[in-house]
């Protein structure tokens, strides 16, 4: 896995090596300030596709690409806009290379009223669900549901907090988190069932 912040920039480069695996599955999660929408997401100049989006503020993203290329290279993503964002790769072996994913899933909610958040989603027994979550937390940090285990947690320089966590065969994704931040009170979550191979 790497991470890499876009502080207030339109493109974020991370230097990555990444390793030779069998069915791998690199897997690009985004979160940040209301500007932190990707447009494009590369790895060695190879186009990411874009699996599932959730806008609302502070949106997420998640991207992916099945069997990228080993080796030393940069991942890059680009945004229209200025942002503050996390971007975490991370790297899966064992993927479906033909049907890597399930349908992926997004939500938003009011961090006002809830000091939580979750998803449903439909995994198989041997689907892997990886997951990302983004709050205007100021301070604190966020606490996976039980049977989820957290890989991920960093801050983006202007106050979001982003969190990546896996659960296999799951059919939900949930957080908490310990107190509300006053200038943006919400949260957005997306989570992809990752498919294993035959």
């Amino acid at each position: 896995m790497t991470s890499g912040l876009a502080d207030v920039e339109t493109s974020v480069t991370v230097a990555w090596t990444l390793p030779m695996v069998v069915d791998g599955y690199l897997l690009v999660s985004i979160g940040g300030s209301g500007y932190a929408i990707a447009d494009t997401v590369t790895w060695q100049g190879q186009a990411l596709g874009k699996l599932v989006e959730e806008s609302g503020w502070p949106p997420v993203q998640q991207w992916g690409l099945v069997n990228p290329a080993a080796g030393a290279g940069d991942l890059v993503a680009t945004f229209a806009d200025p942002a503050n964002a996390v971007i975490v790769a991370t790297l899966f072996r064992g993927v479906n290379p033909g049907t890597p994913i399930g349908a992926p899933v997004h939500a938003w909610g009011d961090q006002m009223s809830n000091l939580g958040g979750s998803v449903a989603v439909v995994s198989g027994t041997t689907d892997l669900v990886v997951d990302v979550i983004c709050t205007d937390l100021g301070t604190g940090s966020h606490t996976p549901a039980a049977g989820q285990t957290q890989i991920f947690q960093d801050e983006a320089t202007d106050g979001e907090w982003v969190s990546v966590s896996v659960r296999q065969n799951a059919s939900t994704m949930s957080w908490t988190w310990p107190h509300v931040a006053a200038s943006h009170p919400g949260w957005s979550l997306a989570a992809t069932p990752l498919r294993a191979a035959d």
